[in-house]
């Protein structure tokens, strides 16, 4: 009795093992063949997943479906599948070139003197400075920082790190 039980229960088991197949699918750049995080996926309009960090993602669908992949910065991707399929399917997306407009920066004050005639003080940084500290010490804002007058980077924690921005005397609180 208990073999027969068993038996039923395993093939119970195997038939709803074999209902639950989920179709995976890997998402890359077309030229570097790098994953794409993000990317969602769509059928009939309707979000059904998006990649994760490692470009992966899976469905749990049947029948025969047009996929649509969208990723900023890259080509819609139409794909055309009858699932489940027991291939891993990858999708390589092409990239699309994202042109900006030029910004123009405005600054304001309450005044209406030029900025050049203002008591305010102003100081900007160009890219010459910008390079030379990169080369100094690389990833480091505090040392761009700590080049604009009245304002000073105090280090609170040599192991960590960690450090106050002190900007006309004030703590970095304020």
């Amino acid at each position: 009795m208990k073999i027969k039980l068993s038996i039923i229960v395993l093939l119970f088991v195997c038939k709803v093992l074999s209902a639950q197949q989920k179709t995976f699918i890997i998402i890359t750049d077309d030229s570097t063949k790098l994953p794409i995080p993000s990317v969602t996926v769509t059928v009939d309009n309707k979000v059904i997943g998006q990649s994760d960090i490692n470009g992966k993602t899976f469905l749990n669908l049947e029948g025969n479906h047009l996929l649509e992949f969208t990723a900023i910065g890259y080509q819609k991707q139409l794909f055309k599948i009858s699932l489940p399929d027991k291939n891993i399917l990858e999708i390589r997306l092409k990239s699309e070139p994202i042109h900006l407009e030029e910004v123009i920066i405005i600054s304001s004050t309450r005044t209406n003197q030029r900025i050049e005639n203002a008591p305010i003080k102003v100081e900007v940084l160009g890219s010459e400075e910008m390079q030379e500290e990169s080369t100094v010490k690389p990833a480091n804002v505090l040392g761009i920082i700590g080049d604009a007058s009245g304002v000073q980077v105090q280090q609170s924690s040599a192991v960590s790190g960690n450090a106050n921005v002190r900007i006309q005397g004030l703590d970095g609180r304020y």
